[in-house]
């Protein structure tokens, strides 16, 4: 026969003592309603769908197969993308402009700092 399981002991319950007890009693109850107000508005926030830094449009000349003419394209779509066309890397290297200016300020001054450090 399988022994039975007996159920966990009960905890007991800890009640607060001392310090604990003094800020329980001096607890104050908020309502919602007392704290929101309803005129608030947010400030200094975009506007739902509306992206941090503006879009850098590069204009390309593409050749389209249906129709056998060529055609200005301001956009890389993913198959130039894929391709690494020269559309798609203009327009990346445009819009991560400034991080790349702030990588390589970074690495000149660390350069100089470790000559400075060590006098080369």
């Amino acid at each position: 026969m399988r022994a039975q399981q007996q159920a966990p002991p009960a905890k007991s319950v800890v009640k607060p003592k001392g310090k604990e007890w003094a800020m329980m009693e001096q607890a104050v109850e908020l309502d919602r309603d007392a704290i929101i107000d309803p005129n608030w508005q947010p400030t200094g926030q975009m506007p739902i769908g509306a992206s941090s830094k503006p879009k850098v449009v590069v204009q390309a000349t593409v050749w389209d197969q249906q129709t056998g003419e060529k055609r200005v394209v301001q956009e890389a779509n993913m198959g130039q993308k894929k391709k690494h066309q020269i559309n798609w890397l203009a327009q990346e290297a445009m819009n991560h402009e400034a991080e790349y200016l702030e990588r390589t300020a970074h690495t000149r001054l660390s350069k100089a700092h470790t000559a400075k450090k060590y006098g080369w």
